[in-house]
């Protein structure tokens, strides 16, 4: 498809964006859904209560592995946060049943001669009692570390019990300091956090290399055996210790790890540690880092640019693992992420795809915990309005909020009453302590990031802007008046919200004419629903007057709502998203209109691998885009070559952008995958 026409172009363009905007978080959750599906339809037992070897075995309870169910159990904590259905509720407490009844070491226990296992298990149990108040989980994790503090001597953990010679691999420590900084934080026991600290030391002085990768065990100087759930704990070891003592050398230990990944771990564009293949144990190894990684990307004291350059690693391995190595049929995960799955998969190596996309799901939500840094109970809460009850649905009792984790962009308004009602605050960022809204909070707010749009009527081809008290309609659109947010507030409804002047559509006066002016939060009256009208146009409904449409049918010069036909094009609108990457490219579009150069061909238009293009030489650089303007492909030494066979096998499904850039000129084509 060759685009001159700059509005064309920036029309298309403008409906990719919106689309994929408000597609993105529903995504991220229905991946995450998707994999407990296959968890559950291919891997569950008969009875429900573990987790079977492979996706070929039978009902047999004795072929299977302890920490790998453990990390099962610790998925379906995810699940039950992400969605708070009692089904998932039901599967943990099954789950960590059959792990005593079913444990090969000792039957009705959690006992294991393995310190590493043991630890997986107690991590899990800590995230469920986090998840659901069950004491039942808690009371598994206090036995647990009974038995693990029998391998801590010195200063470091014994990997296994009963060792001859010394056996403190890496991954039975850094696992060691999570739990205990988890604990010391539930009780406030003081030898936790200084067992969590020397171990840490240890690691540094033992294991932690200057490149920021982890040794697999003291003197395992081996470059193939930077584990990535070595790398994973480490930085969650990190995590916690600098979110209890404030100790920068902590955050700055994490950094390091991550970065390691990032300089030497990184592939294909993006996609972390691609290198590991197999199955058995290692299986999981990549989705223990994801967990990790991902976990302090969402929680670490990080700059917006450091933030925003994991985001996008974090992202491009999410999309890149969803269309390459999850069977959409049956959605098992291949243990070699850059391919399709085939024969028999490891549990293992599916929950390694499991947890990057639960990780992944939980970062479009806001956390909210009972105590400070991040601790204890929390709850994660999507876009919309709570009152008291739809809180205390998702676990969060009256005036029981201390802490918060806030994806960047959107904003979080708390109320000191039920029903958005008394004193309020607004934060935008992490907060590890809500200092004079401790404990205070009894409804709140959530608003994420949306695009602004302009609202063109079908009919009439006129614009909705805000003309002071009321909307009205013009046929040109021209500033901020012309543009509306769309802020969702739960249950399929929307505010909308004017760019220029901060207020809402509302009819609270019933009026016949559509107003805008400040409302009070929880207004049904400025609640809105759009509903599809086909071909790309919508309707726009009020939630409180639940059958009047905004429409301009008697050309009144302001907008009206009423009942009427729904076909009549008076109430039929389009929406035109107006985003900052949208703008620099209708800038960027003067040039094509003025280019002398020979235009440039290319073929196939809808790209499988490859790609040729054809130019006259004089081109500097190549780039391929994504819909966000993330560089997917780009060659710099393209001067003087008039035909470049481009690889873009690795790009995902969707439109891509292909950009040229000559001495005077830049040409743009949009590609599809």
């Amino acid at each position: 498809m060759e685009i001159y026409n700059r509005t064309l172009f920036v029309q298309l363009l403008l409906l990719f964006l919106g689309t994929a905007f408000f597609a993105k978080a529903q995504v991220a959750d229905q991946r995450a859904e998707n994999m407990q599906i296959g968890l559950q339809n291919i891997f569950m037992s008969a009875d429900q209560s573990y987790y079977k070897f492979n996706s070929a075995s039978d009902n047999n309870p004795y072929v299977y592995g302890y920490w790998v169910i453990a990390h099962g159990l610790e998925t379906l904590a995810d699940a039950y946060q992400r969605t708070r259905n009692v089904v998932y509720y039901n599967r943990m407490k099954s789950i960590l049943a059959g792990i005593r009844k079913y444990n090969l070491y000792e039957a009705g226990t959690y006992r294991n001669d393995y310190y590493d296992d043991l630890e997986w298990l107690g991590l899990a149990s800590l995230n469920c009692y986090f998840a659901t108040k069950d004491t039942e989980f808690l009371d598994a994790a206090h036995q647990i570390w009974a038995e693990i503090k029998t391998g801590y001597s010195g200063g470091k953990m014994s990997w296994r019990k009963g060792c001859t010679t010394p056996c403190n691999n890496s991954i039975a420590n850094s696992p060691a300091i999570v739990m205990a900084v988890k604990l010391y934080k539930l009780a406030n026991d003081a030898a936790n956090l200084q067992m969590a600290k020397d171990i840490h030391a240890w690691m540094k002085a033992n294991v932690f290399n200057a490149n920021g990768g982890i040794w697999d065990s003291p003197g395992n100087f081996d470059e193939n055996w930077q584990f990535s759930y070595n790398s994973g704990m480490f930085i969650s070891a990190s995590l916690e210790l600098y979110l209890v003592t404030g100790t920068q050398s902590y955050l700055d230990d994490a950094i390091k790890a991550c970065e390691f990944m990032m300089n030497f771990r990184n592939y294909d564009g993006g996609v972390f540690f691609l290198n590991e293949t197999g199955q058995g144990d290692g299986g999981l190894f990549k989705g223990i880092f994801a967990k990790s990684f991902i976990d302090f990307v969402r929680m670490g004291n990080l700059t917006p640019s450091q933030r925003d350059r994991y985001m996008q690693v974090i992202q491009y391995t999410a999309n890149y693992v969803w269309d390459r190595a999850v069977n959409k049929s049956n959605y098992l995960t291949s243990p070699n992420w850059s391919v399709m799955p085939s024969g028999t998969i490891d549990l293992s190596t599916h929950l390694s795809g499991v947890h990057l996309f639960e990780s992944v799901a939980s970062l479009n939500k806001v956390h909210a915990y009972r105590d400070i840094n991040y601790s204890g109970f929390y709850s994660q809460l999507a876009p919309g309005m709570y009152t008291l009850a739809q809180l205390q649905a998702k676990g969060i009792t009256d005036n029981d909020i201390t802490s918060l984790t806030i994806p960047s962009g959107y904003s979080v308004t708390v109320y000191e009453n039920d029903n958005f009602s008394g004193a309020s605050a607004t934060y935008t960022s992490n907060q590890t302590w809500l200092a004079s809204w401790n404990d205070r909070i009894s409804s709140l707010r959530i608003v994420a990031p949306n695009p602004s749009y302009r609202i063109k009527n079908r009919w009439q081809n006129t614009y909705l802007y805000d003309a002071g008290d009321r909307v009205r309609y013009n046929a040109t659109a021209s500033g901020t008046n012309y543009q509306w947010v769309m802020e969702d507030v739960g249950g399929g409804l929307k505010e909308l919200k004017n760019v220029g002047t901060g207020e809402y559509m509302h009819v609270e006066n019933l009026l016949g004419y559509v107003q805008c002016t400040a409302r009070t939060p929880g207004w049904w009256s400025s609640r809105w629903a759009t509903e599809d009208a086909g071909n790309g146009y919508v309707r726009i409904r009020n939630g409180w007057q639940s059958t009047k449409y905004i429409h301009v049918e008697n050309l009144q010069s302001q907008a009206q709502y009423g009942d009427l036909n729904s076909n009549w094009h008076s109430m039929q609108w389009v929406l035109e998203p107006i985003t900052a990457a949208s703008a620099r490219l209708e800038n960027t579009f003067e040039t094509e209109q003025d280019a002398t150069e020979e235009r440039v061909k290319y073929w196939p238009n809808e790209v499988d691998d490859q790609i040729t293009l054809q130019t006259n030489g004089t081109y500097r650089k190549v780039e391929v885009t994504d819909f966000l303007g993330r560089v997917q492909y780009q060659d710099n030494t393209i001067q003087g070559k008039k035909s470049l066979e481009m690889d873009l096998s690795h790009l995902s499904a969707g439109i891509h952008f292909i950009r040229l850039t000559g001495a005077k000129v830049e040409v743009f084509r949009i590609i599809v995958k």
